[in-house]
């Protein structure tokens, strides 16, 4: 199922809608709208799933930081989000996931010249804590992912991530194919050090 330019703005409708189709396959939403509303996706056959460019938005116009995206879909194998660092996204166990992808909108204004800045000094005070703890969580989902695409921003706090995980030591054991949005600042490199040391058997790495 392709949705692309819908304004949802009824919660319960949107849940009934979503719910009337249990045996999707394949969902990619694009451009649409979720005002101030949780979206529960349960699919138990669904294998790819693509969430790009929606807002979440509340009436004020400012993304909501509390409404939830839940994904229980226990034979993902394609994941893709471009809004995964700002939203609360709670993800169930996906042993099936194959590709992961983390790409942002995040734009870094950088003269060729000039050293990139780091992005945690630009965010509001508490928000680099939470963008650490939401990749907590996708780390501890996506560690038999082969092919993982992580957006700048993502990967200025995937080092600290990596670090505070409880699950000691993270590996990566199945990642082949690693795509890299660097702004090539000091976090940035350092996550790339950290990601290559956890990721024994890659055979591609691409930055961009």
């Amino acid at each position: 199922m392709f949705i692309d330019s819908l304004a949802f703005d009824d919660e319960k409708l949107t849940k009934q809608f979503f719910s009337s189709c249990p045996l999707l396959e394949r969902l990619v939403i694009t451009n649409c709208e979720f005002p101030e509303m949780d979206l529960n996706f349960s699919f138990p056959e669904l294998w790819e799933f693509d969430l790009v460019k929606c807002s979440g938005s509340s009436k004020n116009g400012r993304q909501s930081v509390d409404s939830k995206i839940i994904l229980c879909v226990p034979k993902l194998q394609h994941f893709l989000s471009n809004d995964y660092m700002s939203r609360n996204y709670h993800l169930g166990d996906m042993p099936s996931l194959v590709v992961a992808d983390l790409y942002n909108n995040y734009e870094l204004d950088v003269d060729d010249d000039d050293e990139a800045p780091e992005i945690d000094t630009e965010l509001p005070a508490g928000v680099k804590e939470l963008y650490v703890e939401r990749l907590n969580k996708f780390f501890r989902v996506v560690h038999n992912v082969e092919d993982l695409t992580l957006s700048c921003l993502s990967l200025e706090f995937a080092s600290a991530s990596i670090g505070s995980l409880d699950i000691q030591p993270l590996q990566l054991h199945n990642l082949k194919y690693l795509k890299l949005h660097t702004s090539l600042s000091r976090n940035s490199m350092n996550a790339v050090t950290n990601l290559l040391k956890i990721s024994p058997n890659i055979e591609s790495e691409t930055h961009q």
